[in-house]
C-alpha cells in the first residue's frame, strides 16, 4: 500500500494526521496479507528494552498469523516515508474463551488490542496514539481490552491517556479496558 500524503483521507475515510509519520488503517482478512517482514523489526526494537523480555520477534511471528485468522482482525501501520515505524492490531475477543472472561462482565464480545509497537526512533511523535485510534475506529464491540506490563512505562502512560482503566491482573501484568460506546 502506498502511503498517502499527510492530511489526505485514508482508506477508512478518516483524515490522516499531518506530520512526518502517517498512520494508515488496513483491514486484513488473513495471514497471507500480513507483512511480517515489515513489522517484525519494529516489534523487536520496541520490545528490546526492560521491562520487556522479547528481544526478538518470536512471539509476533508465531501469534500474528493466528490472530489474523480471527474475527475482527484490524491492522494499522505507521510509516515515515517508506519505513514502517509502528504498528498495532486488534481482534474480536470472545470473553468466554479468552483471558477476558475473568475480568470483563460484558454480554457478547469485546475487542482486544493485541499488539502495539513503535520503533524507539519514532517515540514522542504521537504515533502510538494514532495507531491505537486507528485500530479502535469503527469497532462494533462496546468495550476493548488490552494487557500491558505494570509500571510507568510508555505503554501504561499511553493506555491511561487514551481512556483505558485498570481492571485486574493477568500473567502479562495489568489488564485494562475502555468503553467504546
Amino acid at each position: 500500500m502506498t502511503p498517502e500524503p499527510p492530511g489526505a483521507s485514508g482508506p477508512s475515510g478518516r483524515l490522516l494526521p499531518p506530520g512526518p509519520a502517517e498512520v494508515a488503517r488496513i483491514s486484513i482478512g488473513g495471514p497471507e496479507t500480513l507483512d511480517l517482514e515489515a513489522i517484525a523489526p519494529v516489534h523487536a526494537a520496541a520490545f528490546a528494552e526492560p521491562p520487556y523480555s522479547e528481544p526478538d520477534a518470536t512471539d509476533l511471528l508465531r501469534g500474528a498469523p493466528r490472530h489474523a485468522q480471527r474475527d475482527g482482525f484490524v491492522l494499522a501501520i505507521a510509516r515515515d516515508g517508506e519505513s514502517v515505524v509502528g504498528f498495532a492490531y486488534g481482534v474480536t475477543a470472545h470473553p468466554r474463551l479468552d483471558w477476558v472472561a475473568e475480568l470483563v462482565d460484558v454480554p457478547g464480545t469485546v475487542s482486544e488490542l493485541v499488539e502495539l509497537a513503535v520503533h524507539p526512533c519514532a517515540h514522542g511523535r504521537g504515533i502510538g496514539a494514532g495507531l491505537l485510534e486507528a485500530v479502535l475506529e469503527d469497532r462494533p464491540e462496546p468495550v476493548t481490552v488490552l494487557q500491558t506490563h505494570d509500571g510507568d512505562g510508555p505503554a501504561m502512560r499511553l493506555s491511561l491517556r487514551m481512556g483505558f482503566r485498570r481492571i485486574g491482573r493477568t500473567t502479562v501484568g495489568v489488564a485494562m479496558a475502555k468503553q467504546l460506546r
